[in-house]
């Protein structure tokens, strides 16, 4: 069960997703579960992985910020094996890297910049361009049939449906990298005004908590947790720490 704090945090960070979507990620909780998220990387272009959509998986711990989540790809990428814990040091692998400054932005774009690298480590994959370039081609479709994706991401689903002739027949689909404004568009298309008005009421929350801990010299401690501020770090600066712990597993 997750904490007041996780919770908090958790749904500001989706709302800060839902204002600011990072550059070929969607990332979504689940209905049931805020500490189960899911998330799908767009190959980006001039990559193996171009034209193709990777879904996979967090799990963070009930007292996240504090712990790191489990990581995994289920999508077959060629890079990673599917359904596989990453041993990264934003992963459950190294709690002793952890930074709680970061958050699912950072850990997702941490992510996809060592998929698009070679480093080697607990769960990924050596396989050829060629080889990534073909599963990039049957990745869409696979999406297509998994049933977490029809659910959570239906509003790419459908998009996808439409925008395909003759969808139930063809093998492969290749699929453009969406550009900020398709995004904001996608998003803003397909999020509830519920979990809007509950990341209002949360944002507001912890500003007023921070403030109090402010006043008191308070620090790390409690509820009092970390502003939001805090948690927009530099995506090369997650990328960087990545591969320098990589070899720690």
């Amino acid at each position: 069960m997750a904490s007041r704090m996780a919770t908090k945090r958790l749904t500001l960070e989706y709302k800060s997703l839902r204002e600011s979507p990072t550059p070929y990620i969607d990332a979504r909780p689940s209905d049931q579960d805020i500490l189960q998220w899911y998330y799908v990387i767009t190959g980006p272009p001039d990559t193996p992985f171009a034209g193709g959509q990777y879904l996979g998986d967090l799990k963070f711990p009930p007292n996240y910020p504090y712990s790191p989540p489990s990581i995994r790809m289920l999508t077959p990428s060629g890079r990673f094996d599917p359904g596989a814990r990453l041993c990264l040091n934003m992963s459950d692998f190294h709690p002793e890297t952890w930074n709680p400054a970061w958050n699912v932005s950072t850990i997702l774009t941490g992510l996809l910049s060592f998929m698009c690298s070679s480093e080697i480590t607990t769960g990924a994959m050596q396989t050829s361009t060629q080889k990534k370039i073909e599963f990039s081609k049957r990745s869409v479709k696979w999406n297509m049939r998994n049933p977490i994706f029809i659910e959570l991401f239906s509003d790419i689903h459908e998009e996808i449906k439409q925008s395909v002739p003759d969808y139930d027949t063809v093998a492969t689909i290749e699929v453009i990298p969406p550009t900020p404004g398709d995004l904001v568009k996608r998003i803003h298309s397909s999020y509830r005004a519920s979990a809007f008005e509950a990341a209002q009421q949360s944002a507001r929350a912890i500003h007023k908590e921070h403030l109090d801990a402010r006043r008191q010299n308070i620090k790390d401690d409690g509820d009092g947790g970390f502003p939001m501020q805090t948690a927009l770090v530099v995506a090369g600066a997650v990328l960087a720490v990545v591969v320098a712990y990589a070899y720690l597993c």
